[in-house]
């Protein structure tokens, strides 16, 4: 029988066989070792990733509190204070206008004065007009200003 297994085509292809079956098995060992590790690490590395899951939700949700307890009021605060300037800065600017306005009815009712006026005191108006001119002028840029920062507060 022995001679049967070291000679001839078949003795051959079982040597093969064995060899290859062998080969097979030493591959085959690791790799179940490697599964049945993988099985047992499993459950801890997915208990691991559970407790990560949490710890970031628990995170996150600190934060949204934060966040509305905090920065929320505060924003709130802030958009007040930018209203109520806003307000009052449109009250300063129709104030102005509205001074503007009497300026120019005096300004004009000064200049048909003096039209129909031959009174030498005419150059005492008129530098007096000319002063209520400057006037008017200053309160124009200053309005112009102001139309800026309500502008600029609106934007934000």
């Amino acid at each position: 029988m022995k001679a049967l297994l070291t000679h001839g085509p078949r003795s051959v292809l079982r040597r093969e066989g064995i060899v290859i079956l062998v080969l097979a098995l030493s591959g085959c060992v690791p790799q179940q070792v490697d599964l049945k590790q993988t099985e047992k690490n499993l459950p801890q590395r997915i208990k691991q990733l559970s407790d990560e899951s949490t710890e970031t939700r628990a995170r996150q949700n600190r934060e949204i509190s934060e966040i509305r307890e905090e920065e929320l009021p505060q924003l709130r605060g802030n958009l007040e204070r930018a209203l109520h300037q806003t307000q009052d800065l449109q009250a300063k600017q129709d104030d102005l206008r509205l001074r503007v306005r009497n300026l120019e009815q005096v300004v004009g009712r000064t200049e048909r004065t003096l039209e129909g006026s031959t009174n030498p005191l005419g150059n005492d108006i008129e530098a007096r007009v000319d002063t209520l001119v400057e006037v008017t002028s200053s309160i124009l840029v200053q309005i112009a200003d102001l139309s800026k920062r309500i502008k600029a507060i609106e934007k934000k």
